[in-house]
């Protein structure tokens, strides 16, 4: 009997550490703050700064006013904004330092403040406006239809090419930094990692801020004739059943081949 003493403190302290990675994992415990005359409640975690409430609070509100000038709508379900400071924003994520810098559906965004993008607020406040509108675009995606998960993405590239433009118009329309700023920097993003492979190579799968600029690249040509609301056609067929290629043919008046034939001649 003396030699099982060790069962029950071990036993204990192994469904503690269960406990404890549910806890990390699955639940994001932080203080409920509705954001007054919108749909949106954040939940703050304990580590996270006032000036990181105070980014995404204004964020979301230029994020709102941006697809009500370009769209004449936005989001007006009840959204849950989580501003993550010491657990991730999906599950088996790793530490916030290392997990990706936001995630969003069509019920709830979150945004890791931990994040090597969010911490540029320092110096680029506009950094993290944009990101706050990025992910409050995939957020309207989600609910009409054409946000993917991540087993069925067949054109990655349009879903966050879309977003990234709609985040840096939104701060560039609010007037938080200009043009040519911004485009210094998708510049400097674009040539970060050296050359690109072909963009029909980002229709499963996109990662990493110079295949983002490529991806935002070639969603400002795309809609260059028909404008942000060619794009919300093409997510209203999609949602709708229709093949993506078909939808993308019928919304932007080429075909998808026809595209990347005209965008990578244009990189040359």
């Amino acid at each position: 009997m003396r030699r099982r003493g060790w069962i029950v403190p071990v036993a204990a302290f192994i469904l503690a550490v269960i406990a404890l990675f549910s806890v990390y994992a699955f639940v994001f415990p932080g203080r409920r703050e509705p954001l007054a005359g919108s749909p949106y409640t954040l939940i703050i975690q304990p580590n996270v700064s006032t000036e990181s409430v105070d980014l995404a609070k204004r964020g979301l509100l230029i994020a709102n006013d941006y697809l009500i000038k370009r769209l004449g709508r936005t989001i007006t379900t009840p959204i849950d904004v989580r501003l993550s400071g010491f657990t991730p924003c999906t599950p088996f994520e790793p530490i916030p330092q290392l997990a990706a810098t936001g995630y969003a559906d069509a019920r709830r965004l979150c945004i890791n403040t931990r994040s090597r993008v969010w911490k540029s607020a320092a110096a680029n406040p506009w950094i993290p406006l944009a990101l706050v509108a990025h992910e409050h675009f995939h957020v309207l995606q989600s609910q009409m239809g054409c946000l993917p998960p991540r087993a069925r993405k067949e054109y990655a590239w349009l879903t966050e090419g879309s977003a990234v433009y709609v985040g840096w118009r939104t701060v560039i329309e609010a007037d938080e930094v200009s043009a040519e700023r911004a485009e210094e920097l998708f510049n400097r993003l674009l040539t970060s990692r050296g050359a690109l492979p072909r963009l029909t190579t980002y229709e499963r799968e996109i990662e990493g801020d110079a295949a983002y600029t490529l991806a935002y690249n070639a969603f400002q040509i795309l809609i260059a004739r028909g404008g942000l609301s060619s794009y919300m056609d093409f997510c209203t067929r999609v949602a709708s059943g229709e093949n993506w290629r078909a939808a993308f043919a019928q919304a932007f008046g080429l075909t998808v081949d026809q595209f990347y034939a005209a965008f990578e001649s244009s990189r040359r």
